[in-house]
C-alpha cells in the first residue's frame, strides 16, 4: 500500500512543472440541456473557473483519455478495419488509391454516430483545459469525413486550426504564417514540444493533413494544393508527419490523373503504410502508374517489389503476369515469348487456382496484336476454370461476348452476354450489354428457326431409303446417349409413323418463308 502511495506522490511531484493553467482558446460551449438539467453546469461550462491544479489536471486527463478517447478511437479503427475487409481490389485495373471506400464507411453511419457521441460527451463532461480535448475534436472531424459529411468535417478541422493556434506569452495568439526563429519561409504549423504526459499541440498538425484529404474529396484541388505547398515549405513542420504529407500529395496528383507525379510522391510515402500488405498494394499501384507514364523498366522494378513484399497470392499472381506482359525483350517476337511463358505458368500446379486469370492475361496480349482468333480461344479456355473469383470470370465472359459480337457470331455472343453478371459492371458496360441482349434475342430465335427448318427440309429432300437410314442412325445414337440397348430396325420403325411424309415444297405448304412454317 505504501508503495502505491509513494508512486502517486512521485507522479504528482513530477507533474508540478506541468501545472500552468490554460484557458481553452477560441470558443465557448453553448449546450442545449433538457429541463431537469437546465440549471446545472457541465464541466465544460466551468472551464476557466479557477486554476486547473496538477491533481485535478491529472484526473481530467486520465478520465478523458481512457473513458472516452480510448473507446471512441477503438471503435473508429474497427469501422475502418471493416471497410478495408470488405474492399476487393481488381488487379487487372488501376487500383484505387486507398483500400477502403467512403461509400462503405458512410453506410456504417450508426457506428460513426456512436463515435461522435462519445467524442461530444467526452468534451462537455470535462474541463476543456485538459490535454485530450483536441484529440476528441480531431476524431469527431475524422468520423464526419468517413460519413462523407465533408463540409462539416472541413469546418471542424478549421476550428481546430484556430482554437489550438500557437499563443505567445500571456495568452495572445501568434500571427499564423509568421517567420519563426529567423526562418526564410513562413510557418503555419505548431512546434511540437514533448511534455511529461501529453501535448495538445499534436492534433492541430494532424488536422492539416485531414483537411487536405477532406478538401480533395470535395474536389477542391486549389485550396488542398495550396495547403500542401505551404506545409512543404514550413520550417516547423514535424518530421513525424513528413511521410503522411507525401502520401497526401501523391493522392492529390492521383485524383487529377498525374500518374508520374503521383508515383514519385507515393514512393516517398511507402513508410506511411500500416502493414506489409498495404505497402505491397501501394508498390503495385506505383508500378501501374509508372507503366501508364511509359516507364516500363521502373514499373517492372515495383511489380517485383510488390511480389516480394505481399502475402496476398492474387496480387503476387497479377504482379508476375504484369512482369511478363511488359517484358518487350525480343522485339517483334516478345508477345509470342510472353504468351508462351504464361501458358507454362498455367500448367504448373502452383497456379492451378489462377488459370482463369492467366488465360485472360494471355488473351489480352493476343488482342494487342489483333489476333482475335487466338484471344478468343484463350478466353474460352479460361472460362472453363472457376477459382471463385466472379469478377475475373465476368470480365472473360464479357470479352468473349464482345469479340463474338464483333465477328457476327451472334448465337455465341448471346450465350455469353446471358452469363455476364450486370451488378459487377460499370454503367456504360451495363447499358451496352442490355442493349445488345435485347437485340440479340430476336436474331438468336430466328437463327434457330432457320437452322431447324434447314435441317428438316434437308432430311425431307433425301431419297426414301437414304432418309430411313439417316433416321435409324439418329435413333440409334439417341438410344445410346440415353443408355438404352439397340433393338434393331423394328424398334426404330416403331418410333415413327410409316405414313408418307409431307412434301414441304408442295404448293399446299403453309407459306413460302421459313418463319411462316415455324
Amino acid at each position: 500500500m505504501r508503495r502505491h502511495i509513494f508512486s502517486i506522490v512521485a507522479i504528482l511531484l513530477l507533474t508540478a512543472v506541468y501545472n500552468t493553467s490554460y484557458a481553452q482558446p477560441g470558443f465557448q460551449v453553448d449546450i442545449k440541456k433538457e429541463k431537469p438539467y437546465e440549471e446545472r453546469k457541465l464541466k465544460a461550462e466551468k472551464t476557466g473557473e479557477g486554476k486547473l491544479k496538477t491533481p485535478k489536471r491529472l484526473f481530467q486527463n486520465l478520465t478523458t483519455r481512457y473513458n472516452y478517447y480510448f473507446n471512441a478511437n477503438n471503435k473508429f479503427n474497427e469501422i475502418l478495419a471493416r471497410a478495408k475487409a470488405q474492399h476487393r481490389d481488381d488487379f487487372s485495373q488501376l487500383l484505387p488509391f486507398y483500400n477502403y471506400n467512403l461509400d462503405v464507411t458512410a453506410a456504417d453511419s450508426l457506428q460513426l454516430d456512436s463515435v461522435i457521441y462519445k467524442c461530444r460527451t467526452g468534451i462537455v463532461s470535462h474541463d476543456l483545459r485538459n490535454e485530450w480535448i483536441d484529440e476528441l475534436y480531431l476524431l469527431w472531424a475524422a468520423s464526419w469525413h468517413l460519413e462523407k459529411k465533408l463540409d462539416s468535417a472541413s469546418m471542424m478541422l478549421q476550428f481546430i486550426n484556430y482554437a489550438y493556434a500557437p499563443q505567445e506569452e500571456y495568452g495572445f495568439y501568434s500571427y499564423i504564417g509568421t517567420h519563426k526563429e529567423g526562418a526564410q519561409e513562413p510557418s503555419i504549423t505548431t512546434k511540437e514540444d514533448k511534455k511529461f504526459l501529453h501535448s495538445n499541440t499534436f492534433s492541430r498538425n494532424d488536422a492539416f493533413l485531414w483537411q487536405i484529404k477532406t478538401r480533395i474529396e470535395m474536389g477542391d484541388m486549389t485550396s488542398s494544393g495550396s495547403l500542401i505547398s505551404t506545409l512543404k515549405r514550413d520550417p516547423a513542420f514535424p518530421k513525424r508527419l513528413v511521410d503522411k504529407l507525401k502520401e497526401a500529395e501523391a493522392y492529390w496528383h492521383y485524383k487529377q490523373g498525374r500518374w508520374d507525379s503521383s508515383a514519385t510522391y507515393l514512393i516517398q510515402a511507402l513508410n506511411a503504410a500500416e502493414n506489409k500488405n498495404e505497402k505491397a498494394r501501394w508498390e503495385y499501384l506505383i508500378a501501374q502508374m509508372l507503366e501508364r507514364s511509359g516507364k516500363n523498366a521502373d514499373a517492372a522494378t515495383y511489380y517485383a517489389k510488390a511480389i516480394s513484399t505481399t502475402n496476398d497470392p492474387i496480387l503476387e499472381v497479377y504482379g508476375r503476369l504484369n512482369l511478363v506482359r511488359i517484358n518487350k525483350d525480343g522485339g517483334e517476337n516478345s508477345i509470342d515469348k510472353n504468351v508462351a511463358e504464361l501458358l507454362k505458368m498455367a500448367k504448373r500446379d502452383k497456379y492451378e487456382e489462377y488459370r482463369d486469370i492467366i488465360y485472360y492475361m494471355a488473351a489480352q496480349m493476343e488482342m494487342e496484336r489483333n489476333n482475335i482468333a487466338a484471344a478468343q480461344e484463350l478466353l474460352l479456355k479460361g472460362s472453363k476454370y472457376n477459382n471463385g473469383n466472379q469478377s475475373s470470370r465476368n470480365k472473360a465472359f464479357l470479352q468473349i461476348a464482345d469479340v463474338s459480337y464483333g465477328q457476327r457470331k451472334y448465337i455465341q455472343a448471346a450465350a455469353f452476354y446471358d452469363s455476364v453478371q450486370l451488378n459487377d459492371l460499370s454503367e456504360a458496360d451495363v447499358q451496352r450489354v442490355s442493349d445488345r441482349k435485347s437485340g440479340l434475342r430476336g436474331v438468336v430465335e430466328n437463327s434457330r428457326i432457320i437452322s431447324r427448318q434447314d435441317s428438316l427440309q434437308g432430311i425431307a429432300a433425301m431419297p426414301q431409303d437414304q432418309r430411313d437410314d439417316y433416321i435409324k442412325s439418329m435413333v440409334k445414337q439417341l438410344r445410346k446417349q440415353q443408355g438404352l440397348k439397340d433393338e434393331g430396325a423394328a424398334t426404330a420403325g416403331s418410333q415413327f409413323s410409316t405414313a408418307r411424309p409431307t412434301d414441304l415444297f408442295s404448293a399446299s405448304s403453309k407459306g413460302e418463308w421459313y418463319f411462316y412454317n415455324a
